[in-house]
């Protein structure tokens, strides 16, 4: 009797899932999470050529277009997303599988999705270096994905479970969220060298030139003070990453709010300098989020609690 191969069009693949379409469904995933090839290329460590073939394989083998790709862009199909939804249940379903079978062998593994805002790691207060050590002595066949994004995002990505667990400056948690402060950061009013305020003497600077000065907001970190305080800014421009203040602010066109210990490096090479430090500094809090109803495995549970551990104030 001869037996047919699953093929374009042909739907006995999707009841014979095999090795070589959850791989190819990695790629697709991480295609689509970084929005296009060429973004997903650094992840996926391959050619651009060798992921469009990929992605070409897998349309093939579910017959179904996927994803359009070219001078317009890249998009998902209505079928890709589809997919990507069916994807999540069936990923997530293999994570509890590989956690359900180590539990078993006593050997907890798996992965740990981490999202954390960018500039957090030159901040003295911030010790997740020292909290991955940690979880790597206690399971040393943990793998460890980290995402990088503003506030906004990491809070919806771990609403939706794409991440375990994220740090980041959150003005207004939603009661599904667990919180644990972890430090907290200082935060300076600056400008960079050639603004107009750059060498006044700060007896000098009135209410009235920040008012006139154009300022850039860092986005999310604005909704922590009033309206009151915000109505003070000539506001001309915003972004919530870090390198984009910074940008900005050398260019001396700018003032703006940047952490102290990011500007601490541009400051000592006469690139910055923060204006009245007495009256217009701020202090965040930064702090880990995870999912109130997730039923967290092993080592998410265990990094979480090495990531408040490695904070905690010594003898706390």
């Amino acid at each position: 009797m001869v037996k047919t191969q699953p093929g374009p069009g042909n739907p006995s693949v999707i009841g014979n899932v095999q090795d070589i379409d959850l791989k190819l469904l990695r790629v697709f995933r991480t295609v689509a999470h970084h929005g296009g090839f060429v973004a997903a290329q650094t992840e996926l460590g391959v050619s651009l050529p060798t992921i469009s073939n990929q992605i070409k394989q897998l349309e093939e083998r579910l017959g179904m277009r996927l994803c359009d790709r070219g001078s317009l862009g890249f998009a998902l199909t209505p079928q890709g997303k589809m997919l990507i939804a069916a994807s999540d249940h069936l990923f997530a379903a293999v994570d509890d599988f590989r956690q359900n079978v180590a539990t078993l062998a006593q050997k907890p593994v798996g992965e740990v999705k981490l999202g954390i805002v960018d500039g957090l790691s030159t901040d003295p207060g911030c010790r997740v270096p020292q909290a991955i050590a940690g979880l790597h002595r206690n399971f040393p066949g943990v793998s460890l994905r980290f995402f990088i994004g503003p506030p906004s995002e990491l809070e919806s990505q771990v609403l939706n479970g794409t991440l375990d667990l994220a740090i980041g400056l959150f003005p207004a948690i939603p009661p599904a969220l667990d919180a644990d402060k972890l430090f907290e950061e200082a935060h300076g009013l600056f400008c960079g060298r050639g603004h107009a305020l750059f060498d006044k003497a700060e007896a000098d600077i009135r209410p009235s030139d920040l008012r006139q000065s154009a300022y850039v907001s860092w986005a999310y970190q604005e909704a922590y003070v009033s309206l009151e305080a915000n109505a003070r800014f000539n506001i001309q421009g915003g972004t919530p990453f870090i390198d984009g203040l910074l940008y900005l602010m050398l260019s001396g066109v700018y003032i703006g709010y940047l952490p102290r210990h990011v500007a601490a490096k541009w400051t000592a090479e006469g690139a910055l300098r923060e204006l009245l430090p007495a009256e217009m500094a701020r202090t965040f809090d930064v702090s880990l989020i995870s999912r109130r109803s997730q039923r967290a495995s092993a080592v998410v549970a265990a990094f979480r609690q090495e990531l408040v551990a490695a904070h905690r104030p010594a003898g706390g």
